[in-house]
């Protein structure tokens, strides 16, 4: 029998300048229940800032340790169900069946390169998705606000109309996670439907009649028709991965936002979005450069590649307390 594949990821929570990230605490009351809208794919997540647990029925945890919530009032974090004692920092090490590694960064990819390693496990920690779902207790799968960028859509015009309020979350360049950046997702997803694992033909994105940025926080999703508000909510918008607009680009270096994707349109056929889809996917195709291509270096999620091998092993840098320290000398 072959040996596993074995992963050590070293984190940290991480606050980002001037923004408080929830902990890991449980969804509000009212929450949709998981008998109601099983999700699609996002069933399987890590709660931020409370006690790691498996992520997969096929994943073995060597190691657990807690990341340590941060909070403006310096309160302890609170710990997770299985009783360990939360700590800052420290090592968990990960086994994966054979022959399987984390081999896909970028958080629009098709079905060839589609995996609940690469997602849940690997992507997630970087960038977080629109909605995460599920808590550390393993009873629920329903979407856990409290751990996603965005707060519950609402919608109006009989069903046909959602919004979506962002909540200012940043990047780690310092950028705002807004609604253009889930614009930017929406129309490369329209640009590149046979090449996003999701798509369905009448499903997102072809159900959008148009998704505007109302305001910097908040998104606005015509449908062209209505439909169940838990259904779109858990089987649509639950696939979108917001995306900073240091990655709308089409080389290396250029400017922010210069890639054009996010205003473009089918006049042109979606040619701005196409170029930036292969700029991103050839960057992507080149694994050995992960932890010091400055396009992944862009997070919104706990954790940031510091380390990254094509054997098998991943790592991760404290992001917490360098930007704690520099928050803390800007204020003096």
């Amino acid at each position: 029998m072959k040996a596993s594949r074995v992963f050590s990821l070293t984190w940290r929570a991480l606050r980002h300048p001037g923004r408080l990230l929830p902990p890991g605490s449980a969804p509000p009351s009212g929450r949709r229940t998981a008998s109601s809208a099983p999700p699609r794919r996002r069933a399987s997540v890590l709660a931020r800032g409370s006690t790691l647990r498996p992520l997969s029925a096929v994943v073995a945890v060597a190691a657990v340790v807690a990341a340590a919530a941060c909070s403006s009032g310096g309160s302890t974090p609170a710990t997770g169900p299985s009783g360990g004692t939360a700590i800052k920092g420290g090592t968990a090490t990960v086994a994966l069946p054979p022959a399987t590694t984390y081999s896909w960064i970028f958080p629009f990819y098709s079905i060839a390169n589609s995996s609940s390693y690469n997602s849940e496990q690997f992507q997630f920690l970087m960038f977080r998705p629109l909605y995460m779902f599920g808590g550390n207790d393993n009873t629920s799968v329903s979407i856990n606000y409290a751990l996603s960028p965005a707060g519950a859509p609402v919608y109006s015009n009989g069903g046909k109309t959602v919004t979506v309020n962002m909540k200012g979350w940043k990047w780690s360049d310092g950028e705002t996670v807004n609604a253009n950046d889930v614009v930017f997702f929406l129309n490369m997803a329209k640009a590149e439907k046979a090449n996003w694992y999701a798509y369905s033909s009448g499903l997102l994105p072809d159900n959008v009649v148009s998704a505007t940025a109302a305001g910097p926080d908040q998104l606005t999703i015509q449908l062209n028709q209505a439909y169940s508000s838990l259904w779109f909510t858990y089987n649509q918008l639950a696939e979108i991965n917001p995306m900073p607009m240091a990655w709308d680009v089409t080389k290396l270096g250029a400017a922010a936002g210069s890639g054009g994707c996010t205003t473009d349109s089918a006049a042109d056929g979606w040619a701005k979005c196409k170029a930036v889809y292969t700029f991103l996917t050839a960057q992507s195709q080149q694994a050995s450069s992960y932890a010091t291509n400055p396009l992944w270096q862009v997070v919104d999620g706990p954790w940031k590649l510091s380390a990254y091998s094509t054997n098998g092993n991943v790592t991760s840098i404290d992001l917490v307390s360098r930007l704690r320290a520099k928050a803390t000398s800007e204020a003096q």
